[in-house]
């Protein structure tokens, strides 16, 4: 099951750009090299993917690096000259997604008093260098030795957000399992970060893979992509018989997921 990605800038040269003289035909082998240029007095590296398309494609993703896709016919110094031709479009995109990515960051910066979502409820957080990760009331205590590190104090939100979401999906497969069976064998859960996916299902090996995210979103989504992934137990593709059976079990599952992928990415782990 997808989730929603952030967008990229993307500039297009077109044939126009050929019968101006930007594009010649010769052959390269090469599929993906990464190279440097210089725009604006800026050294940068941009990555190159060979594609048979018919025009050159610039990217700049959400992290702020450049990705170039071009035809096999285009010499590299031909797309060169069109990023320097494109270079005012690249470094403001570029800068622009940097600045977004800065803001990100800090937004999910695991500080002390910052608010955590967790299976749709919020708490302070507190950091401690002694005892065990718990919640006490409205507070999530997250306990590490090396407090001041930000990285320890994230992997310490994962370990306890991995812990949070297995038992609450644990207990869901139990409720859930009776409504699909018998076609549909009790699965075993794995848990991982994912960038563009909820979840997968693998039903040759009874196996539901949950992205560990979905700790910091509201039980009614978590129940949403659990059902969605044990109705592949009964059809692998998403055909019409796949939502029909999905319905029949969680008639405002459309809903749900509107709501899911409308929210942005939680990005505490």
């Amino acid at each position: 099951m997808q989730a929603v990605c952030s967008p990229v800038a993307v500039q297009t040269v077109s044939k126009r750009d050929e019968r101006q003289g930007l594009i010649c035909a010769i052959s390269h082998a090469t599929k993906k090299t990464v190279r440097s240029i210089v725009l604006g007095g800026r050294s940068l590296s941009y990555e190159c993917v060979r594609k048979k398309i018919k025009n050159v494609n610039i990217r700049i993703r959400p992290d702020g690096s450049l990705s170039v896709s071009a035809p096999n016919a285009v010499p590299y110094y031909r797309i060169e000259e069109i990023l320097r031709l494109r270079q005012d479009f690249i470094l403001r995109a570029m800068d622009n997604a940097l600045a977004r990515e800065r803001e990100k960051l800090a937004s999910y910066a695991c500080d002390e008093g910052a608010r955590i979502p967790l299976l749709g409820k919020e708490y302070t957080l507190r950091i401690a260098d002694r005892g065990t990760s718990r919640i006490e009331g409205d507070i999530l205590i997250l306990s590490l030795r090396k407090t001041e590190d930000p990285e320890k104090r994230k992997e310490a939100l994962k370990r306890f957000a991995e812990k949070t979401l297995a038992d609450y999906v644990t207990a869901e497969f139990a409720k859930i399992h009776p409504l699909f069976s018998p076609a549909a064998p009790m699965p075993s859960l794995k848990l991982r970060v994912m960038r563009a996916r909820w979840g997968s299902c693998r039903p040759k090996t009874a196996v539901i893979t949950l992205n560990t995210r979905l700790a910091f979103y509201p039980t009614a989504y978590i129940d949403y992509v659990i059902m969605h992934e044990f109705t592949h137990f009964l059809h692998g593709n998403h055909s019409s018989a796949f939502w029909d059976a999905l319905a029949e079990r969680m008639p405002d599952w459309a809903e749900r997921r509107k709501a899911l992928n409308a929210s942005p990415m939680a990005e505490w782990v």
